[in-house]
Protein backbone atom coordinates (compact mmCIF):
# COMPACT_ATOMS: atom_id res chain seq x y z
CA UNK A 1 0.00 0.00 0.00
CA UNK A 2 1.17 3.58 -1.05
CA UNK A 3 0.74 6.09 1.66
CA UNK A 4 1.45 9.80 0.75
CA UNK A 5 1.66 12.22 3.49
CA UNK A 6 1.16 15.98 2.85
CA UNK A 7 2.61 18.96 4.04
CA UNK A 8 0.77 22.08 3.54
CA UNK A 9 3.87 24.37 4.24
CA UNK A 10 5.90 22.54 1.28
CA UNK A 11 4.64 21.58 -2.10
CA UNK A 12 4.79 18.32 -3.57
CA UNK A 13 7.24 17.65 -5.96
CA UNK A 14 7.73 14.35 -6.58
CA UNK A 15 4.63 12.83 -5.00
CA UNK A 16 2.93 11.61 -8.57
CA UNK A 17 6.33 8.82 -9.57
CA UNK A 18 5.02 6.90 -6.46
CA UNK A 19 1.91 6.42 -8.02
CA UNK A 20 3.84 5.17 -11.42
CA UNK A 21 6.59 3.22 -9.65
CA UNK A 22 4.54 0.02 -8.14
CA UNK A 23 7.99 -2.60 -7.94
CA UNK A 24 9.34 -0.19 -5.59
CA UNK A 25 9.11 0.01 -2.11
CA UNK A 26 9.84 2.79 0.24
CA UNK A 27 10.74 2.44 3.78
CA UNK A 28 9.16 5.35 4.71
CA UNK A 29 6.49 4.99 2.57
CA UNK A 30 5.71 8.47 0.94
CA UNK A 31 7.82 12.16 0.85
CA UNK A 32 7.46 15.05 -0.44
CA UNK A 33 9.83 18.00 -1.03
CA UNK A 34 9.71 21.35 -2.37
CA UNK A 35 9.68 24.98 -2.00
CA UNK A 36 7.53 28.08 -1.14
CA UNK A 37 7.63 28.43 -4.72
CA UNK A 38 6.93 27.04 -8.06
CA UNK A 39 8.44 23.47 -8.19
CA UNK A 40 7.42 21.12 -11.26
CA UNK A 41 8.54 17.53 -11.52
CA UNK A 42 8.25 17.21 -15.72
CA UNK A 43 9.99 13.92 -16.42
CA UNK A 44 10.19 10.97 -14.15
CA UNK A 45 11.90 7.41 -15.51
CA UNK A 46 13.77 4.20 -14.25
CA UNK A 47 16.88 3.07 -15.60
CA UNK A 48 17.54 -0.42 -15.30
CA UNK A 49 19.01 -1.12 -11.66
CA UNK A 50 15.73 0.97 -10.61
CA UNK A 51 17.62 4.19 -10.17
CA UNK A 52 15.31 7.19 -10.06
CA UNK A 53 15.71 9.88 -12.42
CA UNK A 54 13.65 13.21 -12.41
CA UNK A 55 13.47 16.70 -14.47
CA UNK A 56 11.43 19.63 -14.20
CA UNK A 57 11.79 22.96 -13.13
CA UNK A 58 12.15 25.34 -9.36
CA UNK A 59 12.22 28.33 -8.31
CA UNK A 60 13.65 29.25 -4.63
CA UNK A 61 15.24 27.41 -2.82
CA UNK A 62 14.62 23.48 -2.44
CA UNK A 63 16.04 20.32 -0.75
CA UNK A 64 16.20 17.68 -2.76
CA UNK A 65 17.63 15.06 -0.01
CA UNK A 66 14.53 13.11 1.66
CA UNK A 67 16.14 12.08 4.55
CA UNK A 68 17.18 14.53 7.30
CA UNK A 69 20.10 15.18 5.37
CA UNK A 70 19.82 18.69 3.66
CA UNK A 71 21.01 19.53 -0.41
CA UNK A 72 19.62 22.09 -1.36
CA UNK A 73 19.61 23.98 -4.66
CA UNK A 74 19.24 27.64 -5.41
CA UNK A 75 17.25 29.29 -8.37
CA UNK A 76 19.66 32.02 -10.20
CA UNK A 77 18.22 34.95 -9.86
CA UNK A 78 14.29 36.45 -9.21
CA UNK A 79 11.53 36.45 -11.58
CA UNK A 80 12.25 33.18 -13.40
CA UNK A 81 12.01 29.32 -13.15
CA UNK A 82 15.79 26.89 -12.98
CA UNK A 83 16.11 23.36 -14.68
CA UNK A 84 16.40 20.84 -12.16
CA UNK A 85 17.70 16.82 -12.23
CA UNK A 86 17.90 14.71 -9.25
CA UNK A 87 18.15 10.85 -9.49
CA UNK A 88 17.43 8.53 -5.90
CA UNK A 89 18.07 4.84 -5.80
CA UNK A 90 15.48 2.53 -5.17
CA UNK A 91 14.71 3.33 -1.67
CA UNK A 92 14.61 7.14 -2.18
CA UNK A 93 18.00 7.90 -1.52
CA UNK A 94 19.46 10.84 -3.25
CA UNK A 95 22.42 9.78 -5.31
CA UNK A 96 22.49 13.18 -7.16
CA UNK A 97 20.89 16.55 -7.89
CA UNK A 98 22.14 19.54 -9.61
CA UNK A 99 20.27 22.90 -11.87
CA UNK A 100 21.47 24.12 -14.97
CA UNK A 101 22.04 27.93 -14.63
CA UNK A 102 21.54 30.56 -17.21
CA UNK A 103 22.31 34.10 -16.51
CA UNK A 104 19.26 35.39 -18.23
CA UNK A 105 17.32 36.04 -14.92
CA UNK A 106 14.10 36.94 -16.32
CA UNK A 107 13.18 33.81 -18.42
CA UNK A 108 11.78 30.80 -17.16
CA UNK A 109 14.23 27.63 -18.85
CA UNK A 110 12.04 25.03 -19.33
CA UNK A 111 12.76 20.77 -19.10
CA UNK A 112 10.65 18.95 -21.89
CA UNK A 113 12.53 15.24 -22.22
CA UNK A 114 14.00 12.60 -20.32
CA UNK A 115 15.30 9.19 -21.59
CA UNK A 116 17.49 6.60 -19.97
CA UNK A 117 19.84 4.45 -22.47
CA UNK A 118 20.33 1.13 -21.72
CA UNK A 119 24.01 1.86 -20.16
CA UNK A 120 22.49 4.23 -17.85
CA UNK A 121 23.04 7.39 -19.63
CA UNK A 122 20.35 9.83 -19.31
CA UNK A 123 19.74 12.77 -21.76
CA UNK A 124 17.47 15.65 -21.29
CA UNK A 125 15.77 18.37 -23.41
CA UNK A 126 14.44 21.59 -22.79
CA UNK A 127 14.63 25.15 -23.46
CA UNK A 128 17.23 27.93 -22.15
CA UNK A 129 17.83 31.60 -22.91
CA UNK A 130 21.08 33.30 -22.65
CA UNK A 131 24.41 31.78 -21.54
CA UNK A 132 23.58 28.01 -20.12
CA UNK A 133 26.63 26.13 -17.88
CA UNK A 134 25.46 22.54 -18.12
CA UNK A 135 28.23 20.67 -16.44
CA UNK A 136 27.14 20.38 -13.03
CA UNK A 137 31.01 19.89 -11.78
CA UNK A 138 33.19 22.89 -10.97
CA UNK A 139 34.31 22.99 -15.21
CA UNK A 140 31.95 24.33 -17.52
CA UNK A 141 30.23 24.14 -20.59
CA UNK A 142 28.26 26.98 -21.84
CA UNK A 143 25.97 27.06 -24.37
CA UNK A 144 24.42 30.52 -25.59
CA UNK A 145 21.27 31.30 -26.94
CA UNK A 146 21.00 33.10 -30.48
CA UNK A 147 17.24 33.42 -29.53
CA UNK A 148 16.55 36.35 -26.91
CA UNK A 149 12.82 35.94 -27.30
CA UNK A 150 12.12 32.49 -27.09
CA UNK A 151 15.24 31.09 -26.08
CA UNK A 152 17.08 27.90 -27.38
CA UNK A 153 15.54 23.98 -27.67
CA UNK A 154 18.87 22.09 -26.02
CA UNK A 155 19.70 18.44 -25.78
CA UNK A 156 22.02 17.53 -23.08
CA UNK A 157 23.48 14.25 -22.03
CA UNK A 158 24.92 12.36 -18.52
CA UNK A 159 27.08 9.38 -17.09
CA UNK A 160 24.27 7.46 -14.78
CA UNK A 161 26.23 9.16 -11.66
CA UNK A 162 25.47 12.88 -13.29
CA UNK A 163 28.57 13.77 -14.65
CA UNK A 164 28.56 15.60 -17.83
CA UNK A 165 28.82 14.26 -21.69
CA UNK A 166 27.44 16.82 -24.10
CA UNK A 167 24.88 19.09 -25.17
CA UNK A 168 23.88 20.47 -28.16
CA UNK A 169 21.75 23.74 -29.05
CA UNK A 170 18.87 23.91 -31.76
CA UNK A 171 17.33 27.14 -33.26
CA UNK A 172 14.05 25.23 -34.07
CA UNK A 173 11.77 26.08 -31.11
CA UNK A 174 10.25 23.36 -31.33
CA UNK A 175 10.49 21.86 -28.06
CA UNK A 176 12.24 18.54 -28.74
CA UNK A 177 10.75 15.74 -26.71
CA UNK A 178 12.67 12.37 -25.95
CA UNK A 179 10.37 9.21 -26.52
CA UNK A 180 10.23 5.91 -24.52
CA UNK A 181 12.46 4.09 -27.12
CA UNK A 182 15.23 6.40 -26.83
CA UNK A 183 14.56 8.36 -30.30
CA UNK A 184 14.06 12.30 -30.54
CA UNK A 185 10.05 12.70 -31.14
Amino acid sequence: MIKIIFKPSIHALLISFLLCLPRLVFAQGAFTLGSSSSDVAKKIVLDNQDNIFVVGTFSGTVDFDLSSDIYELVQNGFNHRDIFVASYNSLGELRFAFSLKSNFVDFNEDAFGLTVDNSGNFYITGLFNGVTDFDPSSDTFELVSTNAASGNDFFASYTNNGDFRFAFKFDTGNFLELSTTNQLN
